[in-house]
């Protein structure tokens, strides 16, 4: 049976070994023990983003999850991309988001938190923030995903990376950890008993006080780490210290969290390392072309997490004699882009240049396609000026403003096609001689548009003495 069950795997994983490689027996027999136990998932539908530079299912390279896939396939469960321009389907049982280089846009945003809002089930791994801009990796600390996570959950990803200092200033600094500290009750820490491996960690935050949920650290990191705030400086400088207020100071730092509502069916895992799960990260085998993996831990703890987020009956055992399958199709890495010529404009406007405080100003913005052809995706994100409250608003599109996430969807835009917002603001708290302005940047998906300065639009109006205002 266990020659069988080794033998199925390889495949399964679309790895080639020689029959002369020599597997560690310990390690196989805790991966034959794995899917003895593991329920299957037949039915279950689990949808991956890879619109933001997540680790790919379809990656067989050190950086994809072609393993993990390759495993959820065996198990029986359905596989799909998503396409974050449609929206989550509403058979979705599990998004999968592995570490996004970058922060989700403000719709995909919006659509993830309907989602969880609705019984959703998110597995989501959270890397450092290293770079800015373009070339920025993991979400950002302020990110509209993140704040949500923490003011309605009560976990997030925290600042910084897990380190540890070096012994000698001529040493690097230890970025690597292996651990035993784990939450022992949870059930996604049912039956592991060797090292968790990550491979450079950013901290979770966790508030065990939000009454709808039950919120769970699940990880600890060892004793000597601490969480380097700006570890992005040291990547700059190469200079590093422990700074008292700024860092998280040494001890059990949390690794991933979990989350589950205590009023739905919505449940959350948090893990701060995308690095956990890719093929040669935490799920990396020896020999390499194995199905004998170094860290059973890891393995065992995302299977759990995800026989948990789905709640699957875990008395069922996988039955791994499966027929033989087919001729793999080849796969697309992620969404084909279509690139669109399209030549958007965006103005802004304002009732009046000189207001008071505690008076209301309107804000008119109009986007226009001038072709020559149709826009796809369009959005147009807001940044409200501070000191002021937002009141209303109204559109002449379909779906008009999300005050919640300061979005504005347009849809698709024909060539000649004109959508008009008024936003209204209430300014509070601004002193007299002082300018509150409101930016706005419009996206549209796979737009090359020849005159992209007008893309970006703001709008500064002028505070001045009650009795100065023209009436």
């Amino acid at each position: 049976m266990r020659r069988i069950i080794n033998v199925l795997l390889i495949v399964l994983l679309g790895l080639i070994v020689s029959g002369s490689a020599l597997f560690s027996a310990a390690a196989q027999d805790e991966v034959d023990q794995i899917f003895q136990e593991f329920p299957r998932l037949d039915g279950y539908k689990i949808y991956f983003s890879e619109n933001n530079g997540e680790a790919s299912r379809f990656d067989r390279s050190g950086e994809g999850l072609s393993r993990l896939a390759g495993l959820l396939w065996q198990l029986g469960a359905t596989m799909e991309t998503l396409d974050w321009r449609t929206g989550i389907p509403e058979d979705a049982d599990l998004i999968i988001i592995a570490g996004p280089n970058g922060d989700l846009s403000a719709d995909a945003t919006a659509r993830l938190w309907s989602y969880l809002d609705a019984n959703g089930k998110l597995l989501l791994l959270a890397d450092p923030v290293i770079g800015s801009g373009r070339s920025q990796q993991g979400l950002s600390d302020d990110s509209t995903l993140l704040n949500l996570l923490w003011t309605e959950v009560g976990i997030r990803a925290g600042s910084g990376a897990v380190v540890s200092l070096p012994s000698a200033e001529d040493l690097p600094l230890i970025e690597n950890l292996t651990t035993d500290d784990l939450d022992a009750v949870h059930p996604v820490i049912t039956d592991i008993a060797s090292q968790l491996a990550f491979f450079l960690a950013r901290p979770v935050d966790v508030d065990s006080g939000i009454q709808r949920f039950t919120n769970t650290s699940l990880i600890f990191s060892p004793s000597g780490f601490y969480g380097e705030a700006n570890y992005n400086d040291y990547l700059s400088t190469g200079a590093i210290a422990f700074n008292v207020g700024t860092d998280t100071p040494r001890g059990r730092i949390p690794l991933a969290a979990s989350a589950e509502s205590r009023t739905s069916d919505t449940r959350i895992v948090l893990i701060g390392d995308r690095n956990f799960v890719t093929n040669a990260g935490g799920w990396q085998t020896s020999p390499p072309r194995s199905a004998s993996f170094l860290y059973t831990a890891n393995l065992r703890f995302i299977l759990n997490s995800i026989n948990w987020l789905l709640d699957v009956d875990s008395t069922v055992p996988a039955e791994l004699l499966l027929a033989t399958p087919g001729p793999t199709a080849t796969p697309t890495i992620t969404p084909t882009p279509l690139m669109v010529n399209a030549d958007l404009q965006m103005v802004m406007t304002a009732n009046k240049p000189e207001l008071a405080v505690n008076d209301a100003v309107i804000y008119r913005i109009t986007v226009t396609n001038n072709g020559p052809e149709m826009a796809l995706n369009v959005n147009v994100a807001l940044q409200l000026p501070e000191n002021a409250t937002y009141v209303s608003s109204s559109s002449d599109t379909r779906v008009g403003y999300n005050d919640r996430f300061n979005y504005w969807d347009l849809e698709e835009m024909t060539p000649g096609q004109t959508g008009t917002l008024s936003v209204v603001v209430l300014l509070d708290q601004s002193p007299p001689g002082s300018t509150v302005t409101l930016g706005a940047s419009l996206t549209s998906d796979g737009l090359v548009d020849p005159e992209p300065d007008d893309n970006d639009a703001s709008l500064a109006v002028s505070i001045i003495d009650p009795g100065d205002v023209e009436n």
